[in-house]
């Protein structure tokens, strides 16, 4: 039985990353998305390889927090980071890190992890 006090949304479900939920199932049907296991770094992000053990990615700056990897089946990939806080220094540690890795970012809200959590979303920059 289903306890009613619980977002339908939040069910947790066995497949993608970690707190993947029926929120995360819906999000990616819509963007047409496929999770990619072992893709949470910027150079995946930014290159299209991962690079194996990298000093940048998940916890490498307080954003990057709950970080998945996705790729829609016309090969566009997103990178998706959604932290608990996201205050003025990590401003500039996201624009930082988006110079450096020629990313574009945005910022769009809540994301499908829940729990008071924003949605970061990474793109290439020469990516349409």
């Amino acid at each position: 039985m289903t306890d009613p006090n619980l977002d339908p949304d939040m069910a947790p479900v066995h497949h993608g990353p970690y707190g993947a939920n029926v929120a995360m199932e819906k999000w990616a049907a819509t963007r047409k998305l496929k999770y990619v296991k072992h893709a949470n770094c910027l150079h995946w992000i930014s290159r299209g390889r991962r690079c194996g053990y990298c000093r940048d990615a998940h916890g490498s700056r307080d954003w990057m927090d709950h970080v998945s990897a996705w790729k829609g089946d016309d090969g566009k990939r997103l990178l998706l980071c959604q932290p608990y806080q996201f205050g003025l220094g990590d401003c500039q540690t996201l624009i930082d890190a988006c110079a450096k890795f020629n990313l574009k970012a945005y910022i769009a809200g809540r994301g499908w992890y829940g729990f008071g959590t924003i949605a970061i979303e990474l793109y290439p920059k020469d990516q349409p």
